[in-house]
């Protein structure tokens, strides 16, 4: 039996499929602590390079490897959102000091005052 009732949701009354365990060899054994050292390892190399995924595919396919898919998914869109955040910021400083710069470059100022 496979575990999975194929009638449901098609019959009513029938019940929701059943999920079984893979057999052991299929089983990935991953860890906390190893996936949070491959998820820091692709965050290092992903901040360094100005977030270019090509040159981080290695620590890119460990994290996969060491991490349940929905973590290293998460872990992803993090990257790229703090990614995202360090370069508005960058941008926002950039423009304070254009608006602060004495030579002129500040807010203009109205004929009257």
């Amino acid at each position: 039996s496979s575990g999975i009732n194929a009638e449901w949701p098609l019959r009513p009354g029938a019940s929701p499929p059943t999920e079984q365990a893979s057999p052991p060899s299929t089983q990935r054994k991953w860890t906390k602590k190893g996936c949070h050292a491959s998820r820091d390892l692709y965050y290092n190399c992903y901040h360094a390079e100005g977030g270019s995924e090509e040159q981080c595919k290695d620590q890119y396919d460990a994290m996969f490897a060491e991490c349940p898919l929905s973590w290293a998914k998460f872990f992803k869109g993090k990257a790229k959102t703090q990614r995202h955040v360090e370069k508005m910021e960058s941008f926002s400083g950039q423009m304070n000091r254009s608006l602060n710069s004495p030579l002129g470059d500040g807010p203009v100022k109205s004929a009257d005052g």
